[in-house]
């Protein structure tokens, strides 16, 4: 027998040709399984050739991982209620004594900055004014209503002397108080009534002047309507200037 097959072989011979062996085969398996996957046709791994348990869910497409989701379940039992809470921080005790209670009523509720309410004039009133210039030697009737006593119209005389009419449409009696001041005349404080038939107030002309006039039905001070006029004329070159101002009470004592 040949000597060199009497010799045992070393240890890098033997790890040599394992290596050897181990890169002839690999190629060859690998082919091997590569000709397996290319053999099979689709759909044709089923569940029965799948072991149990061994996929998970990075082994499905997105779109199929949505399909996994099912219903929404019953909701679920309410929790405990959670600690009684006070606005803005308060402990009960600071809001029941900083805040009113339902149907509780402030202190002062009654006044109105500090004056009782019950010394307070209640009832309707009404409030006007009118600015108007008139032309020469021509009357401007029913320009300003004074509710509950009649119209206002002014009236500009020959030479531009301004002057107003009232006409009574109320349907009573209504009584005045009239302050006259006219330019160049002393004031004249005269007191009249007119009657429910229509008849004017009139007053001018004069170069300028201005009148006040109080208008009530029966008595000044409890009478249930009460109006205040004030009407300025003034001569303006061949016209008139006129301003009037109405203030008064359909209701209600007058203190």
């Amino acid at each position: 027998m040949p000597s060199f097959l009497r010799r045992r072989p070393s240890a890098a011979m033997l790890v040599a040709l394992a290596a050897l062996v181990w890169a002839t085969c690999g190629q060859a398996i690998a082919d091997a399984g590569s000709a397996v996957v290319s053999a099979l046709k689709p759909n044709s791994v089923t569940g029965r050739t799948v072991k149990n348990g061994s996929l998970t869910l990075a082994d499905f497409k997105k779109s199929e991982r949505t399909k996994l989701r099912g219903a929404a379940g019953p909701q679920g039992p309410a929790g405990p209620a959670g600690p009684s809470g006070t606005p803005n921080g308060y402990s009960a005790a600071q809001a029941d004594a900083t805040f009113l209670g339902k149907g509780a009523k402030a202190a002062d509720a009654d006044s109105v900055d500090g004056i009782n309410g019950a010394s307070l004039v209640q009832g309707g009133g009404f409030q006007d004014d009118l600015q108007r210039a008139v032309t020469n030697d021509t009357t401007a009737p029913d320009l300003l209503t004074v509710p509950g006593f009649g119209s206002l119209g002014l009236t500009c005389g020959a030479g531009g002397l301004p002057g107003f009419t009232l006409t009574n449409t109320s349907g009573a009696t209504v009584s005045t108080i009239r302050t006259y001041l006219a330019e160049g005349a002393a004031a004249d404080v005269t007191g009249q009534t007119v009657s429910p038939a229509g008849l004017a107030i009139r007053s001018g002309p004069a170069a300028g002047f201005q009148e006040t006039l109080m208008l009530h039905h029966g008595s000044i001070l409890t009478g249930a309507s009460r109006a205040t006029l004030i009407v300025s004329g003034v001569k303006s070159g061949a016209d008139c200037s006129m301003q009037v101002q109405v203030f008064g009470s359909s209701s209600g004592p007058l203190f």
